[in-house]
């Protein structure tokens, strides 16, 4: 039971005796709302619900001392778009633990900050970034209600390149996916890039180990778009690297079975696609032949400097 005032006797029974007397507490002896018995303010709740709002105020705010640090795990740590590059080895006079650390958007000299602020998120960047970050909210507010899917595709590309903690980030700000400075204005993104052509439009990435730029960017479909995947399997093919889907689309074979072919034979997929191509070539009174195959194959525009990320790899059998 929480602490009951010692003079509790001489308060008044009502908050109307309160009021009248200017007396600043009461007491009815009746537990409040949330079954406090303790006095009561003549202007607001119980004395121990106010307590138990200031105090989670408080905590909320960040005002309450900071957990216990794990000094171990700090060094090369990013809280924001911070990263801890130093700890200092003793406290200052006041028990803080200072850090210096640099901001990843801009790569400027190291800044000496208290590490209880890091762990709480009083700050997040440097003073310039932080001021370009409010001053493109600000511009792109607006536009953000009048271009909602436009607005939504460029603000989760930034987030993937730009925020650590973004769960997409290993595979593209974390393995160097940059998003263009001129696009930190949505305005030149939406010059650049236009409306989107469609509900299934996204925006993607003409070279896959490039950033998103005017030059690098297009709006794609799930499916093409899917090809361009650092884990796509690709299938060599006169000199080029090919998407197996792809492939497989247009020449009438199963993709799906070539993958479970490579995985139960214990053969990379390019062997197992070979093998599939030629039992379709043997069979009887096969129409296009090999010369129809490769117009066909030839009339797709296939870019042979394409970056390869993920080659045919041997698989071992279940």
């Amino acid at each position: 039971m929480p602490e009951i005032t010692p003079n509790i006797e001489s308060l008044p029974s009502t908050r109307k005796a309160a009021l009248e007397s200017g007396a600043p507490q009461y007491f009815t002896g009746k537990p409040c709302s949330h079954g406090h018995i303790a006095p009561r303010w003549a202007a607001g709740n119980c004395i121990v619900c106010q307590k138990k709002t200031h105090l989670e105020y408080r905590r909320r705010k960040g005002q309450m001392a900071a957990p216990r640090i794990d000094e171990s795990n700090l060094l090369g740590s990013t809280h924001g778009f911070w990263k801890i590059i130093s700890v200092e080895e003793e406290r200052d006079k006041h028990g803080h633990l200072w850090a210096q650390v640099i901001c990843i958007l801009c790569n400027a000299a190291s800044s000496r900050v208290v590490v209880s602020q890091l762990l709480r998120g009083d700050t997040q960047s440097c003073r310039s970034c932080a001021a370009k970050r409010s001053a493109a909210r600000h511009k792109n507010a607006g536009l953000r209600a009048q271009y909602p899917e436009e607005y939504h595709t460029w603000a989760n590309a930034k987030h993937r390149c730009r925020n650590p903690k973004n769960s997409s980030w290993p595979r593209y700000g974390g393995r160097g996916i940059t998003f263009s400075d001129e696009w930190d204005d949505f305005r030149v993104f939406l010059a650049d890039m236009g409306l989107k052509p469609g509900p299934k439009h996204s925006l993607g990435r003409i070279d896959n180990d490039a950033g998103y730029c005017k030059e690098n960017c297009q709006w794609e479909l799930a499916r093409p778009q899917s090809r361009n995947r650092e884990n796509t399997i690709r299938i060599s093919w006169e000199g080029q690297k090919i998407a197996l889907t792809q492939i497989c689309e247009n020449l009438g074979l199963d993709s799906a079975f070539i993958r479970s072919t490579a995985k139960r034979m214990g053969i990379s997929y390019q062997e197992a696609f070979e093998k599939e191509f030629d039992e379709m070539l043997a069979r009887p009174n096969y129409w296009p032949g090999l010369e129809g195959i490769r117009h066909k194959m030839a009339s797709l525009s296939l870019d042979p400097d394409t970056p390869i990320s993920a080659l045919d790899k041997p698989r071992e059998p279940a």
